[in-house]
């Protein structure tokens, strides 16, 4: 829900489209899932093509993608450190139309249509979902790497899935959450792969080899998209994590966060 972007990648002289829902749903949508939407809005500008074009090229249904004349698409530029983890370089980050945008009562009635609804703790639409989302279509949040997990402690009963990028003290933090209030949340380790954990039960999945980590840009959303596909169509925790590790893996190994979503170079 909501989040498309371009970014620049300076040590490539590329764009590249992506942004956590357009990742997550161009994962879904290659994990086999067959109806696969973005709702949200780009700008009238050439970042806002560039989306428009690639979801049209992959199969993923863009008509509740608005395109806002006058407005800008969200932007940002990224490079990278000589071990491949990229970095968003200061300043460089444009909101464009993230922070104005607004789901309509018809973009709602579209997002109840569908089985899952994924989306981030940064989208200005998550407080509203909390209260249009019928209960019946599953949420999940990206959590990403907060400091601490209010969000999900406050929303525990309506966020069917939390995922948390982060270290021991996320760890710490999302068993107490889990323990206290019944959630299920997965937590990225980065290297040390991910676990999830739901009520008495804690289940991990090692990070798997790589070659030769080119970029780091989307791993955890195509972790993310892999998961949904698998977990909500039917597999087991264990097997759903085995599918997040290897589509991110593969990730890890090119430039961008999506397959045929760069230009230049």
């Amino acid at each position: 829900m909501t989040t498309c972007v371009v970014d620049t990648f300076i040590y490539k002289n590329m764009e590249c489209i992506g942004g956590n829902s357009l990742n997550v749903a161009t994962q879904c949508r290659r994990s086999g899932v067959e109806e696969v939407a973005i709702i949200g809005a780009v700008g009238d500008d050439r970042p806002g093509r560039l989306i428009e074009a690639y979801l049209a090229r992959v199969g993923i249904d863009a008509s509740h993608l608005h395109r806002l004349a006058g407005e800008r698409t969200m932007t940002n530029k990224i490079d990278r450190d000589e071990k491949g983890e990229r970095y968003f370089v200061p300043g460089a980050f444009d909101p464009g139309i993230r922070d104005a945008f607004r789901l309509s009562d018809d973009d709602w009635a579209f997002a109840n249509t569908f089985d899952v609804l994924a989306t981030t703790e940064t989208d200005p639409n998550l407080k509203t979902a909390f209260e249009r989302l019928d209960p019946s279509t599953k949420l999940v949040v990206d959590i990403h790497n907060m400091p601490n997990l209010a969000l999900m402690v406050k929303h525990a009963q309506r966020i069917d899935l939390g995922i948390i990028s982060g270290g021991e003290e996320q760890l710490a933090q999302a068993r107490e959450i889990v323990k206290n209030h019944g959630a299920f949340i997965i937590v990225t380790l980065g290297a040390e792969g991910s676990i999830a954990l739901r009520p008495g039960e804690e289940i991990h999945q090692p990070a798997l080899p790589v070659d030769e980590v080119v970029d780091t840009t989307g791993c955890g959303d195509a972790f993310l998209g892999a998961f949904i596909a698998a977990y909500y169509g039917g597999a087991d925790v264990q097997s759903a994590l085995l599918k997040g590790a290897e589509a991110g893996a593969e990730t890890l190994g090119r430039v961008g966060a999506v397959e045929g979503g760069c230009s230049g170079g």
